[in-house]
């Protein structure tokens, strides 16, 4: 053990004034310092080690504003992924010192004849960040972006990681990556696919940096402004937290300083189970099977054939209508005797719910559900005032995958409690936590339909901060009843995600990928761009953790397309094996499942290796175990890139091989027919798990 002690020299000079000067532009932050030049508003950040960064430098303005032009809708959406050419930009030209800590910025278009100014201040911030906030003097209508360049320190080759969950690689240098969920996309699912969008990111050359914003943003990482990375936001004002150190250490720090989630109870890190439907089979009015029985029967085979598990999922559709909460009693006969024959077999049960109420008929989905089920539960919740508002003093209205509903307002704390409470009886059931699906409808230019200021919130708010929060209000919701019911033993899993979510325990499902190994973002064969299957569940897993999101598990087997091949699902259950949260199940129709035991898989193979690799996560269940909970007490991610560990250039080009609990090293085969493949090992000493 040991204490290293960092002395920083100054050096001394005989101009007090000049000294004065330095440091009336110096802010400091631990070891850290940012100093600006008054001359162009640049600011140079310096780390311990000599890590330095620039915020502007390389030919590229450190501040930048985009105006709309004169007489257009304030309202009008520019998306920062691509501004449209019709902005005006004002960049920084000068800086003049008000106290420490403290500029006024002038910024002026290309030809200098119109200009604006801007505050800019400096300020220590916790978990060694320098704190950062720029705002312009202009009424928020006219603002349309605010955008910050950091040049690129030299000529070495750069890494990007963090931005929440990513599917076409860890690596985000090179890509331009938007930190809002939009449709439509050119994607296979219409979607662009960013579930849990975080505004942070930490390079290779030791920037850390964090948007401390709700507002829709963009990360532009060497693709405009060439050896620069280039941050696009919306709003007069953005607050930018900036930090330099390891790639760990940043991704740690901003976990810590976002808000670190609780420890999930043991049984949540066992491997999970669910099928994406609990089919009833009728013959007339009789009831050959039900989906307690097919539920039941998940649960005993597991047992038979000796594969440990203690988590069982009932998915859509299961209750009287979407979001009553209430068993379908024709699909689920005494639900009560049904959850406690499973909890005698050892699992906890969680159920499917999302944040719509219908008013369609949905009676043709599942025998037992009554026509309009929920339309009831809709008209308690419209006369409250408890809905998302719409046109004139109607509801919004907006159909999604499970038909057309309203959108409970959570920012109205009476809805907020009364959608929580009405699954309250549910949970004295028995049933253990929630899987949280949807919640991506409040977008930021709805659809691109209508205006952002289209859907009414309760506290005035609109999509320009809802796209994000609406799904964290969402959880928020369901875990503050789940505490009640259940302290420290509950479980929630959820397609969506984003900055300020973090802190709630969330475990993140990638949604709807590919059941197969196309790479995320390549193109498929019909000319359109692929979700991505078992590449990219391995990429949003990686880039979660590195962005505050330590509990991640994919749909073993994927779902788009349905049942997957035995190979798919056996290469994915490898990687799920070594994930923090493994959990098999996915898309097929009618009573198609992804069990091993399913006869549309080779059994005889599928069911000893599926058991193998179950039997190796709860194996690993100690060393999992303890990796997240070093993550939720320090946000040390427990999955890292092998480029972040070993940083060679060959590991940074390896995206699917990651250590888990900085001591096992996985390699997981992504590719249809393959048998082995290449390998990159971080410095050390490395013992191969299977040799005898």
């Amino acid at each position: 053990m040991r204490v290293v002690l960092l002395v920083l020299s100054l050096g001394v000079s005989g101009c007090n004034a000049c000294q004065d000067e330095v440091f009336d532009r110096t802010v400091w932050s631990g070891p850290m310092m940012a100093e600006l030049d008054p001359a162009d508003g640049q600011i140079t950040l310096t780390g311990a080690d000599g890590l330095m960064a620039k915020v502007g430098g390389g030919g590229c303005a450190p501040f930048s504003v985009a105006l709309r032009p004169d007489g257009s809708d304030p309202r009008r959406f520019h998306s920062p992924v691509a501004p449209g050419p019709d902005l005006v930009w004002m960049n920084v030209r000068s800086a003049q010192w008000l106290a420490i800590g403290r500029w006024r910025l002038t910024l002026s278009d290309a030809s200098g004849a119109a200009t604006t100014t801007a505050d800019l201040t400096l300020a220590a911030g916790e978990e060694g960040f320098i704190d950062l906030s720029f705002e312009v003097d202009e009424p928020e209508q006219i603002v349309a972006l605010i955008s910050v360049c950091l040049a690129i320190p030299d000529d070495r080759p750069t890494h990007v990681v963090g931005g929440g969950e990513i599917f076409e690689g860890v690596d985000l240098m090179g890509k331009v990556v938007p930190i809002f969920f939009q449709a439509p996309a050119d994607t296979e699912s219409s979607l662009n696919e960013k579930h849990a969008p975080i505004p942070f990111l930490a390079t290779n050359f030791g920037l850390g940096l964090w948007a401390q914003t709700e507002r829709v943003g963009a990360f532009d990482l060497g693709v405009s402004e060439g050896r620069s990375l280039q941050l696009r936001f919306q709003g007069k004002r953005l607050d930018l937290r900036l930090r330099m150190g390891t790639i760990v250490a940043n991704a740690a720090a901003h976990a810590r300083r976002a808000g670190l989630p609780p420890m999930p109870p043991r049984w949540a890190l066992t491997p999970q189970l669910w099928r994406n439907e609990h089919e009833v089979t009728l013959e007339g009015d009789t009831v050959l099977r039900s989906g307690a029985d097919r539920y039941l029967d998940d649960a005993r085979q597991l047992r038979a054939l000796g594969i440990p598990g203690s988590v069982l999922w009932i998915d859509a559709p299961w209750a009287t209508g979407h979001n009553t909460f209430q068993f379908n009693e024709l699909q689920f006969p005494q639900p009560e005797a049904m959850l406690a024959a499973t909890e005698a077999l050892g699992f906890r049960t969680i159920v499917w719910a999302t944040e719509q109420i219908n008013t369609s008929d949905d009676s043709d989905q599942q025998p037992g559900m009554p026509a309009f089920g929920s339309l009831e539960l809709f008209e308690r919740f419209r006369d409250a005032g408890w809905l998302v508002g719409g046109v004139g003093e109607q509801p919004l209205r907006f159909p999604w995958g499970r038909g057309l509903g309203g959108f409970v307002d959570f920012t109205n704390p009476a809805a907020f409690e009364a959608y929580g409470d009405l699954a309250r009886p549910l949970l004295r059931l028995g049933i253990r936590g929630f899987k949280l699906d949807y919640c991506e409808s409040m977008r930021p230019d709805v659809l691109g339909l209508s205006h952002y200021d289209a859907p009414r919130f309760f506290d005035a708010s609109t999509t320009e901060v809802q796209h994000t929060r609406y799904a964290r209000l969402f959880h928020e919701a369901m875990i503050r009843v789940l505490q009640a019911e259940h302290p420290d033993d509950w479980f929630v899993i959820t397609r969506t995600g984003g900055i300020g979510d973090q802190k709630n325990g969330t475990t993140l499902w990638p949604g709807d990928l590919n059941n197969d190994f196309s790479v995320g973002g390549s193109q498929t064969d019909d000319g359109e761009v692929a979700v991505g299957g078992l590449p990219a569940a391995i990429s949003g897993g990686l880039s979660a953790a590195l962005s505050g999101y330590p509990l991640y598990g994919s749909d073993i087997g994927g779902y788009r397309g349905g049942t997957p091949t035995t190979e798919v699902l056996l290469r994915w259950a490898q990687f799920g094996a070594l994930s923090t949260v493994m959990q098999l199940g996915g898309g097929g129709t009618g009573d198609a499942t992804h069990n091993p035991w399913d006869e549309r898989y080779e059994t005889e193979v599928a069911v000893p290796i599926y058991r193998r690799y179950a039997q190796l996560h709860m194996r690993l269940l100690p060393t999992i175990e303890a990796a997240v909970h070093r993550a939720v007490t320090s946000g040390h991610p427990p999955l890292l890139p092998v480029g972040v560990v070993a940083g060679s250039e060959a590991a940074w080009a390896d995206g699917n091989t990651f250590v888990l609990a900085d001591r096992l090293l996985a390699a997981p085969v992504v590719e249809a027919g393959a048998d082995r493949r290449a390998l990159v090992l971080p410095a050390g000493r490395w013992i191969d798990w299977w040799a005898p």
